[in-house]
Formats: C-alpha cells, structure tokens, sequence
C-alpha cells in the first residue's frame, strides 16, 4: 500500500476514533486492517488503545471486575487505565466489603473526568455517594499523609553530600532556617526544613 494510501486510511481510522465508532474499529481490526501494512505507525497504537478501551468498557458492561482489575492493574499510578483498575476496584468492593470503596477511590483525583463514558458514569456516582462521608476524608488523609512521606523518602535517597547549593534548592526549594557554624576549621551550614 502506497504511503499517500496509508494516510488516508489512517485518517479515517482517527475519524472513527474521534466519533467513538467501536464497532467500525472492532470490524476492520477483526478483518486484519490495523496494523502497519495498512497504517502509519501511531495511528495502529491510537487503534490498539482505542480496542482495549472498548474492551473495558463490555467488561464492565457484563460486570466482569476483576477481568478489568486484571488487564489494568501493572500499569502506571496515574494514567487512565490505573484510574480505572482503582474504580473497579471501588465498584467491586461496594458489594463484598464497602469499608475498602473508599481507599479505592481516594486513590483517583478529585473529580477525575479523563475516563471512556460508562466508567465516568460508575466514577460520578461512586464519587459524588463517598466524597463527602467521614470515610472517604479520612481515606484522603491517609493518603496524603503516605504521598508526603514517599515524597521525603525519595529526597533523602536524591541528597548527597558534596551537591551544591543550587542542586539542593532545586530538590527541596529554599530551607525553612539556616544554621551556621564557625569553628577553627571553617564555616559550616546546617539547613532546616520543616514538614
């Protein structure tokens, strides 16, 4: 297939992408058309994303949670397919232990709105059911409190004695106090930094 071929049919691939047309992607990649034979590269991984999310979506269709769990659960804290592991995880738990929604749930941002319609559906309802209950704030504050203390743990691995100034302050920004020392072998600095 021509070059100038490719590109086109790699557009209307976005296109289907775009209108959200499942079932054209679905048809044409069961029929072997997404690949590199028939498109540019990035179009195949937009198209390859586009069925995995498809393929979330009947699996929460069918109430299949732990399959999704199962599919989402190694990828990185942060990204869409992460965020929707923890809202299976939040989906399933409201019916086996409901003390464990939200520990699930604290662990999406706020008012997350990135995901494919019928998660964002099950994430409003859940969200706007717990965001206000005891549980869910003190779920946060757990949280929040484990996020401060890796982010410390992850600086003290980074400082090394011999940085610069500059190298420090750009790690942990300007310190709270500075402490000096003048001895007979030289001035000394101890920097303080509060929690």
């Amino acid at each position: 297939m021509s070059r100038h071929a490719k590109e086109r049919f790699s557009t209307i691939i976005d296109d289907y992408i775009s209108s959200e047309n499942y079932e054209e992607i679905n048809r044409l990649s069961e029929a072997g058309y997404l690949n590199h034979e028939f498109l540019a590269g990035e179009t195949v991984k937009r198209a390859e994303a586009f069925l995995f999310e498809y393929e979330l979506i009947g699996l929460l269709r069918n109430n299949q949670l732990e399959e999704i769990t199962i599919k989402t659960v190694n990828h990185e804290e942060g990204t869409v397919l992460k965020n929707i592991y923890h809202l299976a995880q939040a989906i399933k738990h409201e019916t086996e232990d409901p003390s464990m929604v939200t520990t699930y749930l604290v662990s999406i941002p706020e008012g997350y709105s990135k995901f494919p319609q019928p998660f964002q559906e099950k994430y409003d309802a859940l969200y706007g059911k717990y965001r206000d209950t005891e549980k869910y704030k003190y779920a946060k504050m757990v949280r929040e409190s484990h996020e401060r203390q890796d982010r410390k743990n992850n600086i003290t691995k980074t400082i090394q004695i011999g940085m610069t100034t500059t190298d420090v302050q750009s790690l942990l920004g300007n310190p709270t106090d500075i402490n000096t020392n003048v001895s007979a072998y030289g001035t000394s600095e101890q920097w303080v930094y509060k929690d």
